[in-house]
């Protein structure tokens, strides 16, 4: 993260100084952001299960970055093109103490925890709002459509009673591929303009997504019969937080 905000000031820097001999202002903007991606809701709820219907994320707060190219179409509206991405860790740490809790304080336990992973393709509508006539400030806020492609990770884990490790239990829970699906955003930007084509700005952004995972299931093991259909809904909404640069041609 810190790295990312070094290249980024750097960027900030050259463009900037750049843009002082390009030519006057045309109607496109592009912009880079990143920051914290918060997992909200099913996403972010706590839970223990080897249950293959269990969709709750255990998702703990991870890392986004978005790329954004915007159109003016008038004044103060215009239309923008998203494309990005999220990376959230699965809670390691609940997970051991769950375990821990159905055995014992002399349980040793292994978690292995794959990250949700979320890469989206979104088009939407901004409208810039001055803050007052030549203000260097302005908000704008978005609205996202589009679609979303996304994992449901793997996690895996093993204990036992010391001293000795025979009796070592294993069990893994293996990772889904998530179909592509519908996703929406909404956002709101603060801007500064360093000059008439550079600026800087912070973000706070809403993302939801839902999508459906069609399975089968034996409901009578160990019994291989009666083959059943179900669907997992899983939920991928989370808050974001970013910090970003972008500048207009």
């Amino acid at each position: 993260m810190k790295t990312f905000f070094i290249i980024l000031l750097l960027v900030v820097v050259s463009i900037s100084c750049f843009s002082q001999i390009q030519q006057p202002l045309g109607k496109f903007s592009v912009q880079l952001n990143a920051g914290t991606s918060i997992p909200i809701g099913r996403f972010a709820n706590k839970s223990f299960s080897t249950s293959q219907h269990d969709t709750s994320g255990n998702a703990v707060a991870g890392f986004s970055i978005n790329a954004l190219v915007k159109y003016q179409l008038k004044q103060s509206f215009g239309i923008s093109l998203m494309i990005g991405g999220s990376v959230n860790k699965q809670d390691v740490g609940y997970l051991r103490n769950e375990i821990k809790k159905r055995g014992s304080d002399q349980l040793i336990v292994n978690v292995r925890a794959d990250s949700w992973k979320v890469f989206k393709v979104m088009p939407g509508v901004y409208y810039s709002i001055p803050f007052s006539s030549g203000s260097k400030f302005e908000l704008t806020p978005m609205v996202s459509v589009g679609i979303c492609k996304g994992n449901a990770p793997e996690f895996a884990y093993s204990y036992y009673y010391p001293p000795l490790s025979s009796g070592t239990t294993i069990f893994i829970k293996g990772k889904e591929d998530l179909p592509i699906t519908f996703c929406y955003g909404v956002s709101m930007d603060l801007m500064y303009k360093l000059n008439k084509k550079v600026y800087l700005l912070c973000e706070a952004s809403y993302f939801g997504a839902s999508p459906t995972l069609k399975y089968s299931y034996y409901p009578n093991l160990p019994e291989l019969s009666n083959l059943t259909s179900a669907k997992k809904h899983y939920s991928l909404a989370s808050l974001n937080l970013q910090l970003g640069a972008g500048i207009r041609f």
